[in-house]
């Protein structure tokens, strides 16, 4: 269990350092598409995430599989999805996705999410 103070301290890139580094203990694989840094005409900047197609804004952060596939977004602790990842999230739970919202306060779910084993499907 993390403290309640570092909980409220930690940022959302420590977070997903804490939570690949427990993908990559329990023996998945994962894909974060990463955010870059764009200059607009006026000099200043923004994040954006690149990506193609329609279902690309509020993708979730992580994908990751292992014996199942899983989504996941990351948000620091408080922190709240965006409309966009709302509907994301909401068009990937009705096609059947596993989809999951993490802060630093859950990490006793995380944990328990990532060594749990569903069983394989049998042969293709």
């Amino acid at each position: 269990m993390t403290p309640p103070a570092l909980e409220r301290a930690l940022s959302e890139k420590d977070w997903q350092r804490q939570v690949t580094d427990l993908m990559d203990w329990h023996g998945w694989t994962w894909k974060h598409d990463r955010r870059v840094r764009v200059q607009r005409p006026n000099g200043s900047f923004y994040f954006e995430t690149a990506t193609d197609g329609p279902g690309g804004p509020g993708f979730p952060d992580i994908t990751a599989w292992r014996e199942r596939v899983i989504y996941v977004e990351l948000k620091r602790q408080g922190g709240r999805l965006s409309d966009e990842q709302v509907n994301a999230h909401r068009t990937l739970e009705n096609a059947g996705a596993e989809v999951y919202v993490w802060r630093p306060g859950d990490f006793d779910i995380v944990f328990n999410v990532l060594q749990t084993r569903r069983p394989a499907l049998g042969p293709n």
